[in-house]
């Protein structure tokens, strides 16, 4: 048994299947790349109040009484779920601003990780799968 899982490891593993793999999944790099871009170029077209009137708010709260101590405290009408990332997120060197952005981002990234899973799931072959990734993010 452990002989047969040995072989099949080997197999997956070969130059040729990391070849084939990076010829396949470079278009989704590129999709993501395309999105985040999209969104940071839309971020500075479009006006943005939810952060400096919604987001921005709870983050300075949390920022203020400590990343702990500001679960405790009634500073929004969001789960705490979304707390506890945003006082996580609050921990990267970035500006508030990307650090509140970076939450949607990465979930929408997720969600058409999500999407692509399940179209390859009827379509094995072909770009459906990459697709329905690109539409969702995109979209």
């Amino acid at each position: 048994m452990f002989a047969d899982f040995k072989r099949r490891v080997e197999e997956n593993v070969s130059l040729k299947n990391f070849a084939h793999a990076l010829e396949q999944h470079w278009l989704s790099g590129c999709v993501v790349v395309l999105a985040v871009l999209s969104r940071v170029f839309l971020l500075k077209v479009i006006p943005n109040t939810d952060v400096p009137e919604g987001y921005g708010p709870w983050y300075d709260e949390i920022i203020q009484h400590g990343r702990v101590r500001a679960w405790g405290r009634e500073i929004s009408d969001y789960s705490p779920p979304y707390l506890y990332l945003l006082s996580l997120c609050s921990l990267l060197p970035f500006h508030k601003f990307v650090n509140i952005k970076l939450i949607p981002l990465a979930f929408d990234l997720w969600a058409a990780w999500l999407a692509s899973r399940l179209v390859k799931r009827f379509h094995h072959e072909g770009p459906l799968p990459i697709l329905a990734g690109t539409f969702f993010l995109l979209g």
